[in-house]
């Protein structure tokens, strides 16, 4: 093995000096006793080979010890694990069965743990969280089950026991939606889980198909005072407005609009919309009801006009929503409104027309923290569905993560002058930290740092994930500006270069040692984040699994 020799003499020097107590040169050099400064030229030259030879020995064994771990490792995971389960104590492996369960929907996860061993299923049925969700779908006995395991915790409510999946055919034969009965199976579910609506705490009525019978249904039951109800997602908002509803704080749905007459106004701090085909049409309403949500902090909006719909997927066939006249009255200043966080999610191939004029109605809005993924597709460029129709460019926040992914594997549209961190930054003005998952757009250029880049200054983390047009020199500019040039108390505290394709390795290393911890990266098509932290006792290299 070429280089093996001189690896175990620098080996054997290690073991001598301990590391600690020797210079670097008298540690890493064959020729002992001499610094850096005192060596000859042919001297270097020949410490250069050996440190050459060295590296490439230490590469045959660290890929050959990394095929024996892995095999090891595969090898004895059973028993690992087997040993590990064994030695874990009830109490924790239940708090790991509420996390799984809190991953996962339905009661899926509930099922398959209660399955694995005796032990597992005892833990299962004394963990109260894996049992709080009930279908209507579920058999009486079933649901029956479920309420006894669950003990007094919330309930998360599913009362929908219809198979949408024949709705359309229903429709296509000329049925009304009015002429839908309640099924038995619902009919059950309301008189078994009449006992216990005083812990529901989310109820879900507004799933695949737009129905109108479980409010009255419920009424009719008598199921109106729910005190511990948190989370209400409806068909219809206005349907349960003389519910008692006294700890209701999120509302889930569709519509855009809201009766200035609903009794919750003051109640809502989050809201989640996905509206419908029909709902977009009346995006300008989404002004007038965020404004009357008065102590609203979390928004959720997923837009998904024209999925499945050949008639939008164009732009030349973009639907024309209609500005209401009352809400156009209510002309409110750009950020003008605070919020904690507003979460954007646009599904393709949603017209870049709709995107916008959401845009026009949400731009009142101030938020700490803006997450917008935007998946796109056809030959629009990404940058396009970042504006509102009035040219004002809309992501804002103290913390913004975005992230755009293009579903048109044949979209091969050549950059162009736009750079897309350059205009968060000065199209925000107040963030200081950005997360950016875009492989198609250009991000920054030298002139950009030139001037007025002080505008960056307030900058204090930064990532960039698949950013393939991000280039090496890029990150050299932002380096000099946001972590050379400035104040300690200054500038960047962390940089992520995550799977960027045009960032070799050799350059990232580099910036590593000069850097330490504020550099955390991940090579174009690794497994891991390597974070390189420098100490005074010397170089340590930790690896960090990728989750």
């Amino acid at each position: 093995m070429a280089g093996l020799e001189e690896l175990t003499h620098l080996l054997v020097r290690l073991m001598a000096h301990d590391c600690h107590g020797a210079s670097e040169d008298e540690v890493w050099d064959s020729v002992l006793g001499r610094g850096l400064q005192a060596q000859t030229s042919s001297e270097m030259r020949q410490s250069l080979e050996e440190v050459k030879l060295c590296l490439l020995a230490v590469k045959v064994v660290q890929d050959r010890l990394g095929r024996r771990l892995r095999f090891l490792r595969k090898a004895c995971m059973h028993s690992i694990m087997e040993s590990g389960l064994r030695k874990l104590p009830d109490d924790i492996l239940s708090h790991i069965f509420e996390a799984g369960h809190m991953m996962s929907k339905g009661w899926s996860f509930a099922r398959s743990v209660s399955q694995v061993s005796a032990r597992f299923r005892q833990i299962s049925f004394r963990t109260p969280l894996l049992w709080t969700r009930i279908f209507a779908t579920y058999p009486p006995d079933q649901i029956r089950e479920f309420i006894h395991r669950s003990g007094q915790m919330d309930l998360e409510v599913f009362p929908d026991a219809r198979d949408w999946n024949n709705f359309d055919s229903w429709r296509t034969v000329g049925n009304p939606v009015e002429d839908m009965k309640v099924t038995k199976q619902e009919e059950l579910f309301y008189e078994i889980s009449r006992e216990c609506t005083h812990r529901w705490a989310h109820l879900q009525l507004d799933l695949a198909g737009p129905r109108i019978l479980e409010v009255p249904m419920m009424e009719e039951c008598g199921l109106t005072d729910f005190p511990r109800l948190r989370s209400l997602a409806p068909h219809d908002w206005n349907s349960f407005a003389h519910w008692r509803l006294p700890s209701l704080s999120h509302v889930g749905g569709r519509q855009t609009r809201f009766d200035p007459n609903f009794p919750f106004l003051g109640q809502v701090t989050s809201l989640t919309l996905c509206p419908d085909f029909d709902d977009i049409n009346d995006i300008y309403a989404l002004t007038e009801t965020l404004y009357s949500l008065k102590n609203l902090q979390h928004f959720s909006l997923t837009l998904r006009s024209g999925i499945g719909d050949a008639a939008y997927d164009s732009e030349d066939s973009e639907p024309e929503p209609e500005p209401n006249a009352e809400v156009e009255r209510l002309i409110l200043d750009v950020h003008s409104v605070h919020i904690g966080s507003l979460e954007i999610y646009v599904q393709a191939p949603t017209p870049r027309k709709v995107v916008s004029l959401a845009f026009d109605a949400l731009s009142f809005l101030a938020p700490s923290t803006s997450t917008i993924f935007l998946e796109i597709s056809g030959k629009i460029r990404p940058e396009a569905f970042l504006y509102a129709s009035t040219g004002k460019f809309f992501p804002y926040g103290s913390t913004i993560s975005l992230r755009i992914v293009d579903t048109d594997v044949k979209n091969t549209l050549p950059p162009k002058g736009f750079r897309l961190l350059t205009r968060l930054v000065r199209g925000s003005q107040i963030a200081r930290s950005i997360d950016i998952e875009a492989p198609t757009l250009g991000l920054i250029r030298e002139n950009d740092l030139t001037g007025n880049w002080k505008d960056f200054a307030i900058l204090r983390r930064l990532s960039f994930k698949h950013c393939h047009q991000l280039r090496e020199q890029d990150v050299k500019f932002l380096v000099e500006r946001l972590i050379i040039n400035t104040d300690p108390d200054m500038g960047l505290k962390l940089l992520e270069l995550i799977s960027c394709r045009q960032l070799s390795k050799e350059f990232l290393l580099a910036l590593g040692d000069e850097f330490g911890s504020k550099v955390k990266w991940q090579l174009w098509l690794s497994d891991s984040i390597t974070v390189i932290m420098r100490h005074r006792e010397g170089l340590l290299l930790t690896e960090l699994q990728w989750v």
